[in-house]
């Protein structure tokens, strides 16, 4: 699950709750800010997500948001709600493209393999 703020006030007790997941809570939610919980696996996404906030102004909005779309077969990744500037939450799901992926190519030969790593040592 994730929650992110769209637009340009900052949203105050923002709650996104899904029956047998672990919601998002904060107590704030800045502009551009975005809160994570765990990722989810297709089979657990739910029907409904049950969301509460107060927008700049102090006004409590509630709203139940049917996930009538489902992701691709497989999909591990996170529940995505954006609050947008104006109009409603909106749901994405968002992949987990990096799963297992290594910020080191394990395959390639390391381009400073042989070269000195003293301060001040040169080859010639």
């Amino acid at each position: 699950m994730a929650v992110g703020n769209a637009g340009e006030q900052t949203l105050t007790e923002v709650e996104v709750e899904a029956p047998g997941l672990e919601g998002v809570r904060t107590d704030r939610l800045a502009p551009m800010d975005i809160r994570t919980s765990r990722e989810v696996r297709r089979a657990e996404i739910p029907d409904v997500l049950r969301l509460a906030w107060r927008d700049a102004e102090g006004n409590a909005h509630r709203r139940d948001l049917a996930l009538d779309e489902r992701p691709p077969g497989r999909f591990i990744g996170r529940v995505f709600v954006e609050f947008p500037a104006e109009g409603e939450p909106t749901v994405y799901f968002l992949v987990d493209s990096g799963r297992g992926a290594s910020g080191i190519p394990w395959s390639a030969a390391p381009s400073w393999q042989g070269l000195p790593s003293i301060p001040g040592l040169t080859t010639d």
